[in-house]
This record gives C-alpha cells, structure tokens and sequence, in this order.
C-alpha cells in the first residue's frame, strides 16, 4: 500500500526526532516505500528479518484499519 505525501511527511518526522522503536518502525516503513526488500532492511539496519517482517506487517494492518475507518467515518457522516 503506497503512502500519501502526509503519511511520508509525518515518517520521516518521526524517523528524525523519535527514538528507540518507534523511530525504528519509521524507518522499515520508509525504506520499503523506496522499494528495499525486507532483508535489505534488516542487513542494513542491523535486525533479524524476522522483526522487519512483524513491523511492516503491523504497519500494513495498521494503515488499512484507519483507511477503513475514514472511509466509514465519511459514510456516515453523510446520511
């Protein structure tokens, strides 16, 4: 699922000034915008491909459950 301009903008925000995980699952999620395969990720940041594979699968599962909440939202929001 590509992301929007916003969506890239707030990542890469947040790959700047957060730490730890969070600042971590930016940046899985960035690189592989850019088209890195999942063990690219994990060689070039130092990860097992295993944790790559669980932070991009929750990011995917993430970023689908608020499309379809907006797309709900705005449903109702019109009858």
């Amino acid at each position: 699922m590509p992301l929007h301009d916003n969506e890239r903008r707030a990542l890469r925000r947040v790959a700047r000034q957060a730490v730890g995980r969070v600042s971590q699952r930016a940046h899985f999620v960035l690189m592989r915008e850019q088209g890195m395969t999942q063990q690219q990720i994990a060689d070039t940041m130092g990860y097992r491909l295993r944790t790559v594979q669980r932070v991009l699968m929750m990011s995917t599962a993430w970023r689908g459950c608020m499309t379809r909440r907006g797309r709900d939202a705005r449903r109702l929001s019109r009858t």
